[in-house]
């Protein structure tokens, strides 16, 4: 008798977790939903950075060096993109973009033919944004001196 109730708990057991995991994205089990921290530098240093985020709103402001937090994703099934523009007296204006990508092909694709199944691949990852991470965790411009008349 005490061989089958441990029999049925083993199997509760298995069931709930089989339950928890279907209700899980792979990326956000094993990625970040939390924005990713991007470092931004200038040669020269100390140049005004503005970063707008692909709607054109102001999401940072202010000099180089800095570390900011940028959110991965602008709605369903939708990487976020930023554009930089970096601006010093006496050197010309310089514009970087960057963008999301799919975080990882083992994580997202495979990670949720393993365990997050169509609910993670279709709800959980994009929606909490797990799916996408940074391209670039850096970014460095060089500005070129502007030429004088």
């Amino acid at each position: 008798m005490k061989k089958i109730q441990a029999i049925k708990l083993s199997l509760l057991v298995l069931l709930s977790l089989a339950v928890v995991i279907s209700f899980a994205g792979c990326a956000t089990i094993m990625g970040k939903s939390a924005p990713a921290n991007v470092s931004i530098r200038s040669f020269p240093e100390h140049a005004k950075v503005k970063v707008t985020n692909s709607e054109g709103n102001l999401v940072y402001e202010g000099t180089t060096p800095t570390m900011i937090s940028l959110k991965k994703y602008d709605g369903y099934f939708s990487g976020q993109t930023y554009t930089m523009t970096f601006s010093k007296k006496g050197y010309l204006k310089y514009v970087a973009t960057d963008g999301m990508k799919v975080n990882g092909w083992s994580w997202y694709i495979e990670g949720n033919i393993v365990f997050g199944g169509i609910i993670g691949w279709f709800i959980v990852d994009p929606l909490t944004g797990a799916m996408w991470n940074v391209n670039s965790h850096h970014i460095d411009a060089t500005l070129v001196g502007a030429q004088s008349k």
